[in-house]
């Protein structure tokens, strides 16, 4: 997915008795995700391929609003303090959407807690509000392991995803600091496994190895995996791109240049071509 300005904060969503019910919601790469305040519950989960259209307004007491409407009909409003900015990155997104996002990542099956109840998938019916907080999860899983360096010492790292890149950070506490231990562009992966219940070795295309450790790795290997998987093929997909609509120049140019032996300026000829896949100039000397 392109580089998006970040969305995400508290919203209210009219339901269906007219109340407004307090939610965290935010702008994941699949879908636009509501949250419960009170335990992180997924409420809403909308796919921006499923978003028709997204109408500013305004409620009865004259605050914000925004309206989501999606291909089965159905209609949500939220309001919003910033619904300009929530529409527009919305619709933004649906665009992109529309024309060239994948399918959203399959989550692993898990066991379900008998108390556990549907949430609500915009465009799809129903289905297991585990499932569609694993998806959602996926998108921004964050959290304390473990990373063994040069020296074979575990470190506490804060780990999260931000764009392309799979971030650790120095915690203090449970909580990131500033200091950014590791920086890791997603395309530059060559790959991630579990080599035990607890250990991810991530391998970077030069060959560096790194391990980490942590409760819940095997997911934190699937989750890069799947992004890995996503960014690689928007890499892709965009060179093939760059190299479609490349702009291609070739001929003869002349190049001034001083001959250090006779104390005179010559000029010399070059073959030149140019192309802007990755733009630079080619010069063969004749």
């Amino acid at each position: 997915m392109p580089a998006f300005p970040p969305l995400e904060g508290y919203l209210y969503k009219k339901n269906s008795k007219g109340e407004w019910k307090k939610r965290f919601c935010a702008c994941k790469p699949h879908a636009f995700v509501g949250y419960k305040e009170k335990d992180n519950e997924v409420k809403e989960n909308v796919d921006y391929r499923d978003i028709i259209r997204v109408t500013v307004g305004k409620n009865e007491k004259g605050k914000p609003t925004i309206e989501i409407e999606v291909k089965n009909g159905e209609k949500v409003i939220f309001q919003a303090d910033r619904a300009k900015d929530w529409a527009d990155g919305l619709e933004m997104r649906s665009d992109w959407a529309a024309q060239f996002a994948p399918p959203p990542p399959q989550s692993p099956v898990i066991n379900e807690s008998p108390r556990s109840s549907p949430a609500k998938t915009m465009g799809g019916g129903f289905s297991s509000g585990s499932r569609d907080q694993i998806v959602a999860e996926l998108a921004s899983m964050e959290g304390m392991m473990k990373k063994k360096n040069s020296a074979g010492v575990w470190k506490d790292r804060y780990a999260t995803f931000e764009k392309n890149y799979f971030k650790t950070f120095k915690p203090k506490g449970n909580k990131p600091t500033t200091e950014i231990k590791e920086n890791i562009d997603l395309k530059d992966i060559e790959s991630v496994r579990c080599i035990t219940n607890d250990t991810m070795e991530i391998e970077l295309k030069q060959g560096k190895v790194m391990l980490f450790q942590g409760s819940n790795i095997q997911e934190w290997a699937r989750v890069i995996q799947s992004r890995t998987a996503y960014v690689v093929k928007e890499y892709e997909a965009k060179l093939q791109e760059n190299l479609l609509n490349s702009v291609h120049i070739e001929g003869w140019l002349m190049k001034k240049s001083h001959n250090k032996y006779q104390g005179l300026q010559v000029r010399m000829s070059y073959y030149c071509i140019y192309a802007n896949i990755l733009p630079h100039i080619v010069l063969i000397v004749i």
